[in-house]
C-alpha cells in the first residue's frame, strides 16, 4: 500500500503540482479509513429495544474527528505555496485549488451522515410502527393500574397513540384482565429497559401500588421508546431539511476561514483569531452600553460599518511592520464576516417583511448570494491585497 501511495505522490509532483499540493491523495486515504471506522462502528454499537442511542447525539460526534482530519490536512497543506513557488499566479489555478478545499471539505462534512445513517438503518427495523403504538398503549394503561396518572405517561412522536381518554375507556376493572394488563406493562417495560421484577400479582395486590414499584425505570423506557419513535418518524436532526443549509453555511464558513490561512502565516492567522475574538467580545459589550432599549438596527448598522471599516484598513497604504500585520489581520476577519453583511442589510431594511410567504426560501438565496459574491471579493480583492501587502517591503 505504502509503494502504491509513493507512486501516486511522485506522479502528482512531477505531473500535477497544484494538485498535489491540495495532498488530496493523502486525505483520499484517510478519507477511506474514517468511512470505514464510521460504518464499523455503526454496525458494531449495541443496540436494542433497551438501548436506543440518541441519533441527535451521535450526529454531532464524529464532526470532532472530521475537524482532527481538517487542522491535520490544513496544517500540512499550507506549508506548500506552489502558486508562489512554481510561478503560476493565474486566477483559473487559484480557482481549481480552492474547489479542491472546497472538495475536501463538503466530504468531511458527510462523515457523520454516513455514521448516523447505518444507526437509524438499525435502529428502525427494532420495532413497527403498530408495535410501537401497541407498546405505548400498554405502558400507558399500566401507569394508570399504578395510580401514577398522567405525570407519569409514556409517548411518542410522529406515530398515533391513545390519548388519556382513551387509555381510561380501554382500563379493565375486573381482577383478571387487570392482572393481564399489568403483566403486559411489566413485559413492555423490561422491553425497554424497564428491569421491573415484581409480579403483577404483588402490584395488584397492594393497596398502596404506587409505592411498591421503583419508579427510576420510567425514565429509560420512555427515553428509549421516545427516542425509537423519533427515528422511525424521521422526526430527528439527521432528516430535517434545514440541516442541509447549515451544513452548506458551515462548509463555506470553513472555507473562507482557510482560505486567509492559506494566505496567511500561522501567526498572523492566529493573531487574527485572537483579535476577532476580542473585538467580538468589545463590539458586545459596546453595544450592550450605547444601545441600550435601542432596536437591533443600530447593532447591524455598526456590524456594516465595522465590516466596511475592516476592508478600507486592509487596502489602504503602510508598509509600517506593525500597519502590514494589521492590514492582514484586518483583512483576515473581513472575509470571515463579508458573508453575513447581506443578511444585515436586509435586516435593517425590513427586507423580509415583504417575503413573509416565502422567508425560509428568500433566506436560501440570500444565503447563496452571499457566499458567492464573498466568493468574488476574495478573489478580485481580499486574496490579491494580501499578496501586495506580503511583498510590501516593510520598514522598521
Amino acid at each position: 500500500m505504502k509503494k502504491i501511495f509513493d507512486q501516486i505522490d511522485q506522479q502528482l509532483l512531477i505531473n500535477h503540482p497544484h494538485l498535489w499540493a491540495t495532498k488530496l491523495h493523502s486525505f483520499l486515504f484517510a478519507y477511506v479509513g474514517m468511512i470505514a471506522l464510521g460504518l464499523l462502528i455503526g454496525f458494531s454499537y449495541p443496540i436494542s429495544t433497551a438501548n436506543v442511542p440518541d441519533i441527535n447525539v451521535h450526529f454531532a460526534y464524529p464532526f470532532i474527528l472530521s475537524g482532527i482530519v481538517f487542522i491535520i490536512w490544513a496544517y500540512k497543506t499550507a506549508a506548500f505555496k506552489v502558486t508562489e513557488q512554481f510561478g503560476d499566479t493565474s486566477l483559473f489555478a487559484a480557482f481549481k485549488t480552492q474547489l479542491v478545499y472546497l472538495l475536501i471539505i463538503s466530504m468531511l462534512m458527510l462523515v457523520p451522515f454516513f455514521y448516523v445513517s447505518v444507526l437509524s438503518f438499525r435502529v428502525k427495523n427494532l420495532a413497527t410502527a403498530a408495535e410501537l403504538t401497541a407498546d405505548c398503549n400498554k405502558l400507558n394503561l399500566g401507569v394508570e393500574h399504578l395510580s401514577l396518572g398522567n405525570a407519569q405517561s409514556f409517548y411518542l412522536v410522529g406515530i398515533d397513540y391513545w390519548d388519556n381518554d382513551q387509555v381510561l375507556a380501554h382500563l379493565a376493572h375486573n381482577q383478571a384482565e387487570k392482572i393481564v394488563q399489568i403483566k403486559d406493562f411489566i413485559q413492555t417495560a423490561n422491553k425497554y429497559g424497564g428491569e421491573i421484577s415484581i409480579t403483577a400479582e404483588e402490584i395488584e395486590a397492594n393497596a398502596a401500588k404506587s409505592n411498591n414499584v421503583d419508579l427510576s425505570y420510567h425514565y429509560r423506557v420512555n427515553e428509549n421508546i421516545y427516542q425509537l419513535s423519533r427515528i422511525k418518524s424521521s422526526t430527528t436532526i439527521y432528516y430535517e431539511k434545514g440541516i442541509i443549509w447549515v451544513i452548506i453555511s458551515v462548509i463555506f464558513g470553513v472555507l473562507f476561514t482557510l482560505f486567509t490561512y492559506m494566505a496567511t502565516s500561522l501567526r498572523t492567522f492566529i493573531l487574527s483569531i485572537i483579535v476577532g475574538i476580542v473585538g467580538a467580545m468589545a463590539l458586545g459589550l459596546f453595544s450592550a452600553v450605547a444601545f441600550r432599549g435601542g432596536s437591533e438596527k443600530e447593532f447591524l448598522l455598526m456590524y456594516i460599518f465595522v465590516v466596511a471599516g475592516l476592508v478600507m484598513v486592509g487596502v489602504a497604504e503602510g508598509n509600517a511592520r506593525f500597519s502590514i500585520a494589521f492590514r492582514q489581520i484586518a483583512l483576515s476577519i473581513a472575509t470571515v464576516l463579508t458573508p453575513f453583511v447581506p443578511f444585515a442589510m436586509l435586516a435593517l431594511a425590513d427586507t423580509f417583511q415583504g417575503q413573509r410567504d416565502n422567508k425560509e426560501d428568500f433566506a436560501k438565496i440570500v444565503l447563496l448570494f452571499s457566499i458567492g459574491i464573498t466568493w468574488v471579493l476574495w478573489q478580485f480583492l481580499y486574496l490579491p491585497t494580501l499578496k501586495k501587502i506580503q511583498s510590501t517591503p516593510v520598514n522598521a
